[in-house]
């Protein structure tokens, strides 16, 4: 209902042949295009089993009325939908159907329409129609690439493609890192190719790949029951939080070199893109990769060198905290989510644990049994982390 405006309007309604390879009518798709203040629609639907292939280009005839007589006038594709016919031109049609979003070129709209394959009783409602100018070439290289398929999001992957050589290593030495597979060879591709984008002198690493090598199993594992044991994963999930950490402060020594940080890149360079993509194939769901974003996000800001109990309380008052950890005001008290505090905590551990700080590690069960302590209330918990003996 929404969208009624866009789709009852008679003024801008095109109906539109589906033309075979061989040149015949299909009469069994239908297709028609409107408008309504700038808002185009192309609408397209294949009403029978069989699967139908073809190209949606030229209108019905129309009786129209031109100098003050009726003619009988057809249109194409870019006339009913008013688009431009430029060589540098390209549109993004978005299928409000599937969810896909489809770069088409003007040119190729123009002269040969908009190529369709439907099976049977498949509807697509194109919607949008962004307009998008090509000054280097990309976007034509994007069109090969995409090769007719559709995407979830056409700028994203256009961004990729400009960011091909920070992105691709960059997802390399993330897996390479989790997989615990030529994750240092990896992570040397990827500060190479950053280097040579900001055009900066390589540095030496931190080494926190190698930290991250030695710590053995049993002793991450042992730490984990006590520590984490919500995380369904166990073992791997704190592995690939912590994996990914360490590349990141990894680059982000080389980001400094050059006045910026891992954060300050995180959204141009596409980090958060590709670590929920590396994170999704080993298995990760959508929704908890945005959730691990966030504390991933936490864990690369920059802070003070604090000793505990200071760091600490200094974290409970970041803004960033309050979203993570679900700080809530009842009846006069806040509250905390206690599984967000106990994730938090853990991985805050485990990343100063990486830092070569080793005493966050014996000190981490007794920060859990803050938590427990605190009945959830974030006072209680400042008062607990107070008074307790860090030595």
């Amino acid at each position: 209902m929404r969208l009624r405006h866009l789709f009852s309007g008679v003024e801008h309604f095109v109906l539109y042949d589906c033309f075979t390879s061989s040149g015949y009518v299909n009469e069994d798709v239908f297709a028609y295009s409107n408008q309504c203040g700038g808002e185009k629609a192309l609408v397209i639907y294949n009403n029978r089993y069989e699967r139908a292939e073809g190209w949606i280009k030229t209108s019905v005839a129309m009786n129209l009325e031109i100098d003050g007589g009726r003619r009988l006038v057809q249109k194409d594709l870019c006339a009913g939908l008013n688009l431009r016919r430029d060589d540098n031109c390209f549109y993004i049609l978005k299928d409000a159907v599937h969810g896909l979003e489809y770069l088409r070129s003007a040119r190729q709209l123009s002269e040969a329409g908009l190529k369709v394959a439907l099976d049977g009783f498949q509807l697509h409602v194109f919607l949008g129609f962004d307009e998008l100018c090509d000054y280097d070439g990309s976007l034509f290289e994007l069109e090969r690439r995409l090769a007719g398929g559709g995407v979830a999001d056409v700028r994203l992957a256009y961004q990729e493609l400009k960011l091909a050589d920070i992105v691709l290593p960059l997802k390399a030495a993330l897996a390479a890192a989790i997989g615990c597979e030529g994750q240092v060879e990896a992570l040397a591709r990827l500060l190479t190719a950053a280097a040579a984008r900001l055009q900066v002198a390589v540095p030496e690493p931190l080494g926190l790949l190698a930290r991250l090598e030695v710590l053995s199993a049993a002793e991450m594992e042992d730490w984990l029951a006590d520590s984490l044991p919500q995380l369904q994963q166990g073992h791997d999930a704190a592995w690939r939080l912590l994996a990914s950490y360490a590349v990141l402060r990894e680059l982000d020594v080389l980001l400094k070199a050059a006045s910026s940080s891992a954060l300050d890149v995180f959204d141009e360079w596409l980090v958060g893109h590709c670590l929920k993509q590396v994170w999704q194939a080993w298995g990760l769901s959508g929704a908890q990769a945005e959730y691990e974003l966030s504390l991933i996000r936490i864990l690369l800001k920059p802070r003070a060198a604090k000793a505990l109990p200071a760091c600490l309380l200094d974290l409970l008052d970041e803004r960033e905290i309050e979203a993570y950890c679900g700080f809530n005001l009842y009846e006069g008290v806040w509250w905390f989510n206690r599984e967000a505090m106990r994730s938090l905590i853990a991985n805050y551990c485990l990343s100063r644990l990486l830092e070569g700080e080793r005493g966050f590690l014996r000190l981490a069960p007794r920060l859990f049994e803050c938590i427990e302590a605190s009945a959830y209330r974030l006072e209680e918990l400042r008062s607990a982390l107070k008074a307790l003996k860090w030595n």
